[in-house]
């Protein structure tokens, strides 16, 4: 009965340990949020590019985000040296979530006019390459379902130059294809 109490004790004790905030844990710069908020997926379409080097056309999805204020602000500021990042993720039916190509620093869409949405605040354009799939002939909207969602990042530097991380929750989920139901 003690070995079992003692047991009890000792797993409870690791688990408040566990659970607690590290009392050790680096201080944020200032400026720099625990947490960004969250982008919002508007919609997804599959668009098509010329290719500079072929004749054929590129398969791409473009995707409309909504990015939230507090986003831009901060990549604005750019407090610790940092810089905010948008990645694209795609599915096909319950496949793995995988990064598309394109993802990349937030300036290449919010600092070109071409890539905001017309009548819309915050909201921008982005392209990610259909590649991820295979060729076109792989993207079938009649036999699979396309997942897309977004996330942000901050990539921020302390003085001893190691890189921080600050990351938004995943925006909401847009389906594209068979059984298509945005989340």
């Amino acid at each position: 009965m003690i070995t079992k109490n003692l047991f009890t004790l000792l797993l409870s004790l690791a688990l408040v340990i566990a659970l607690a905030p590290p009392a050790i844990a680096a201080p944020l710069p200032p400026g720099v949020p625990e947490r960004l908020d969250a982008p919002s997926l508007e919609k997804v379409e599959l668009i098509y590019l010329d290719q500079a080097r072929e004749s054929n056309k590129l398969a791409a999805f473009q995707l409309q985000i909504k990015l939230p204020q507090t986003a831009l602000d901060l990549d604005a500021i750019r407090p610790a040296g940092g810089i905010t990042i948008i990645e694209y993720f795609a599915k096909a039916d319950n496949g793995k979530w995988v990064k598309l190509e394109n993802s990349g620093y937030m300036d290449n869409i919010i600092g070109d006019p071409s890539f905001k949405v017309p009548g819309q605040i915050n909201t921008f354009y982005a392209t990610a390459y259909a590649g991820e799939y295979g060729n076109l002939t792989a993207v079938d909207f009649a036999k699979h379902t396309y997942s897309f969602k977004v996330q942000l990042h901050y990539i921020y530097y302390l003085d001893d130059d190691s890189r921080k991380y600050v990351y938004s929750d995943f925006s909401n989920i847009v389906n594209m294809g068979k059984n298509a139901v945005s989340n």
